[in-house]
């Protein structure tokens, strides 16, 4: 922080006690500057007429699932605005599971009728006419269109151009995809599982 802010730089360069090193007072400190910019991204939206949503969800390394929430609108001066509003941890893939998410976050910004679009890549969940959830969001968000996101439609067309052409690039792409799905989440969790009954198993067994 102390290499954007010289003012701040030279508060702690001044201080002989705090340093503010450790890992609570960090977070707090990051804690205090996130909430600083809600409020800012929310006068922002305030004050533009539409507003885009964009959310993608991923598992991290830990086998957590979490969503990525942005925001795209225009300001006064009509430049394009694109910013990062929340990481979400998910418990629920379903489609209404992932739409309640992305609404408990936007419901404090009041997008009623200003969110015009929502931009998600082309999972069945996400985008199924059913129950994915740009369906479920129009319940809530009624024009919010559904806008499928480029930069996924543009790996797909290389992935399947790729495998198209290359029979090796087609097992290294079959490959990647086996990974990701032997080593869901639920798979992992069922591990953890069963190690931890290995563990208790064994120390009882020692005792």
């Amino acid at each position: 922080m102390c290499e954007g802010d010289s003012r701040l730089q030279r508060h702690y360069e001044a201080q002989l006690v705090f340093k503010g090193t450790s890992s609570t007072i960090q977070n707090e400190l990051l804690d205090c500057m996130y909430e600083v910019y809600r409020e800012e991204i929310a006068k922002q939206v305030d004050n533009t007429s539409f507003v885009a949503v964009q959310a993608d969800e991923t598992t991290d390394v830990s086998c957590k699932s979490q969503m990525v929430i942005v925001l795209r609108y225009i300001m006064p001066d009509l430049t394009v605005t694109e910013r990062f509003l929340e990481f979400v941890e998910v418990k629920d893939k379903t489609g209404v599971g992932l739409s309640n998410s992305i609404k408990a976050v936007l419901e404090p910004l009041k997008l009623k009728e200003k969110l015009i679009a929502q931009t998600y890549d082309g999972a069945a969940v996400m985008s199924g006419n059913v129950r994915g959830v740009q369906t479920v969001m129009k319940e809530t968000y009624p024009n919010a269109q559904f806008v499928h996101c480029y930069a996924h439609q543009l790996n797909l067309t290389l992935q399947q151009l790729c495998s198209a052409r290359m029979s090796i690039l087609k097992v290294f792409f079959a490959d990647l995809t086996a990974f990701f799905h032997f080593f869901s989440p639920v798979l992992q969790n069922v591990l953890q599982l069963l190690q931890r009954q290995h563990r208790d198993a064994y120390h009882g067994h020692r005792l």
